[in-house]
């Protein structure tokens, strides 16, 4: 079954680079014709960087909280907490400071734990 199981991923896998393969030739033109210009980059950069707790959230609750599969969900359970305390923590002492914290409370994998656990 896992045999099975890394086939399909692989495929998968297989089919996500070919599919933005595909999308070169349609995307490249549009690009061309708007190139990207350093105030343009900057404002980007600041978009992304004002909106970051949010998107952590966002990703946190689709990827960790409502996936019962999520080796970052036992861990966090673990460490008691739940989406709403992320959530308050994150308002409260900004993003840094809680993945501090949470990394304190054990919330955390070495890049080996994660290799031999999975993704999660």
């Amino acid at each position: 079954m896992a045999g099975l199981r890394e086939t399909f991923e692989g495929f998968q896998s297989d089919l996500v680079k070919i599919k933005r393969s595909l999308a070169l030739p349609t995307a490249l033109p549009r690009f061309l014709r708007n190139p990207l210009t350093v105030p343009k980059a900057e404002e980007e950069i600041h978009r992304l960087l004002d909106t970051r707790a949010d998107r952590f959230l966002e990703l946190a609750r689709t990827e960790i909280y409502e996936r019962p599969d999520s080796l970052y969900l036992k861990l966090l359970r673990h460490a008691r907490c739940e989406f709403s305390d992320l959530q308050r923590q994150v308002h409260r002492q900004g993003l840094e400071e809680t993945l501090v914290e949470l990394a304190k409370e054990g919330v955390y994998f070495t890049s080996d734990e994660f290799k031999r656990k999975g993704k999660g």
